[in-house]
C-alpha cells in the first residue's frame, strides 16, 4: 500500500512538472531536454539532479529503488512546495477534498486512507535516508582526494581518479562541492585533477559521467582557527589575526575594506568568518548553541543589513537568516521540515548587540533571539557531526561571543575573543 501511494503521488509530481514547462509529450524528450531540466532545477533549488535521475524518474531508464529524500526535496522545490513533506500533505488533502465532493459518504473513509498512507509514506522516505545523496556503489570507477597542507586555507586538493570505464565520447567532470559551478571536465585517460578551496567547511567532492556521479565522498577542509575574508569572484581577500580580533570582538571595519580596494558601494560584498574543525562528542540530535552579533554597516544599498549565521556540519549546515525588521521579506528559515512561512521572527535591531541561541534535544529545537522564542526547529534525520560555524555580513558586522554546549550543558567550544583564547576540546 505504500508503494502504491509513493507512486501516485510521485507520478502527479512529475505530471504538474510537465505542464510547467510546456515542452509537450515527454515520451519525446531527448538528453539534451532533461539536461535543460536539470539546470532549471539547479537554477530554482540550487540541486543538482542528474541527466540519468531524471531519466529514471520519467522512466526512460529502468530503475526499482525509490528516489532519495534530496531528489524528492528538488522536485517539490521546483513545484513551489518548500518540502517533499509538505508536497504530500497538501496533494493529499486537495485529493480528499475532491472525493468528499464527488462522493461524500462512500469516498471519505476512503481519502483518508489515502491521505494517511501517504503522510507514512513521506515520512518514512524522509526518514529512512540521510538528507543527503549517498554515496554511489560503481565499482568500475575509483575516486579519491588528498589536502596539501592539513588545516587552512587556501587548501590545494590532489584527485586521483580512475574513469577508463567510461566510453571515449564520455564527458568526465569533477565537482568540488554541490555547486554545479565549480566542475572542471577532466581527461578519461588522465588520473589526476588539483583544485584550490578558498574557504573551510565540509564538502562532498565527486566524479561525473555524462552528468552522473559515479563516485563521490566526503572531504573536511578545517581551519582550527578563525578564517576572515571579502567573498569575490576568484580568490577571496583575507585578513590576518591582527586585524580582525580587537577589542573583545571579532571583525573588520568598513575602512579595512576600503583599504583593500575593495568598493562598499553601490553594493557591498560579503565578509566571511569561519571557524571549522572535528569536534568531539557534539552532533545535531542534541547541542546548544549561542552567539552574540551585530551587523555594522547600513549604508546604501546595505540599508537590510543582510546577516547569516551558519552552524555547520557534516553533509549539510543549518543558516539562521537576519535583517532590519523592514526587511525580512526577503528571508527564509529551513529546517529538516521545510520553510518556516513567516519571516518575521527574523528581524532584528542591529543598533545593539543581537543573542542568537538554539537548543536541540532529539533532533527538536527552539530558536531564540534576544531571549524570546521565535520557531520551533527540527534537524530530523540521523545525527550528524557538528564541524563549525559560519557568518556571513552583506558589508561587515562583528561577533562578541560563540559558543557550543552538547546534549548534557558541557561547553565543547567557546570563545569570547577577550584574550584572544579559544576554550573547549
Amino acid at each position: 500500500m505504500e508503494h502504491i501511494a509513493e507512486d501516485d503521488l510521485l507520478k502527479k509530481a512529475i505530471l504538474s512538472i510537465e505542464e510547467k514547462l510546456q515542452w509537450g509529450n515527454s515520451k519525446q524528450w531527448t538528453t539534451p531536454d532533461f539536461q535543460t531540466l536539470s539546470d532549471k532545477i539547479f537554477d530554482d533549488t540550487g540541486v543538482v539532479l542528474s541527466v540519468t535521475t531524471l531519466k529514471r524518474l520519467w522512466g526512460k531508464v529502468r530503475y526499482d529503488s525509490r528516489p532519495n529524500p534530496a531528489t524528492l526535496n528538488a522536485l517539490a522545490q521546483f513545484l513551489d512546495y518548500p518540502s517533499w513533506q509538505n508536497y504530500c500533505a497538501i496533494t493529499s488533502k486537495q485529493a480528499e477534498q475532491a472525493r468528499k465532493v464527488r462522493i461524500p459518504q462512500i469516498r471519505f473513509k476512503r481519502s483518508y486512507v489515502f491521505m494517511t498512507v501517504a503522510l507514512i509514506t513521506c515520512t518514512w522516505l524522509l526518514l529512512t535516508f540521510k538528507p543527503y545523496s549517498s554515496t554511489p556503489d560503481n565499482d568500475d570507477y575509483s575516486f579519491t582526494s588528498k589536502k596539501m597542507v592539513r588545516n587552512g586555507v587556501p587548501n590545494t586538493v590532489i584527485f586521483e581518479y580512475d574513469a577508463l570505464a567510461a566510453d571515449s565520447d564520455d564527458t568526465i567532470l569533477i565537482q568540488q562541492s554541490w555547486d554545479k559551478r565549480l566542475q572542471t571536465q577532466v581527461s578519461r585517460d588522465a588520473k589526476v585533477h588539483h583544485s584550490i578551496y578558498y574557504f573551510p567547511g565540509f564538502y562532498t567532492a565527486k566524479l561525473l559521467v555524462n552528468g552522473d556521479i559515479v563516485r563521490e565522498h566526503p572531504l573536511l577542509i578545517s581551519s582550527d582557527e578563525w578564517i576572515v575574508g571579502i567573498e569575490q569572484e576568484g580568490i577571496p581577500v583575507y585578513f590576518q589575526a591582527p586585524d580582525f580580533l580587537k577589542e573583545g570582538k571579532l571583525g573588520i571595519d568598513p575602512e579595512q575594506i576600503i583599504d583593500k580596494n575593495i568598493a562598499l558601494q553601490p553594493v557591498a560584498p560579503w565578509v566571511h568568518y569561519s571557524y571549522i574543525r572535528a569536534f568531539e562528542d557534539l552532533y545535531t540530535d542534541n547541542f546548544t548553541f549561542e552567539t552574540l552579533i551585530k551587523n555594522d554597516y547600513s549604508t546604501g544599498s546595505s540599508a537590510c543589513q543582510f546577516s547569516q549565521v551558519h552552524i555547520a556540519f557534516e553533509g549539510g549546515v543549518f543558516i539562521i537568516p537576519l535583517s532590519n525588521k523592514g526587511c525580512v521579506s526577503g528571508l527564509e528559515l529551513a529546517d529538516s521540515k521545510g520553510v518556516k512561512p513567516d519571516p518575521s521572527g527574523l528581524g532584528v535591531d542591529f543598533s545593539s548587540w543581537v543573542k542568537i541561541q538554539c537548543t536541540f534535544k532529539n533532533r527538536n529545537g527552539e530558536l531564540f533571539i534576544n531571549d524570546a522564542k521565535v520557531y520551533d526547529v527540527s534537524l530530523d534525520f540521523s545525527p550528524q557531526k557538528i564541524i563549525g560555524v559560519k557568518y556571513r555580513f552583506q558589508g561587515t558586522g562583528s561577533v562578541k561571543s560563540v559558543c557550543f554546549k552538547d546534549g548534557k550543558g558541557g561547553v565543547v567550544f567557546n570563545d569570547n575573543f577577550s584574550e584572544n583564547t579559544i576554550a573547549g576540546n
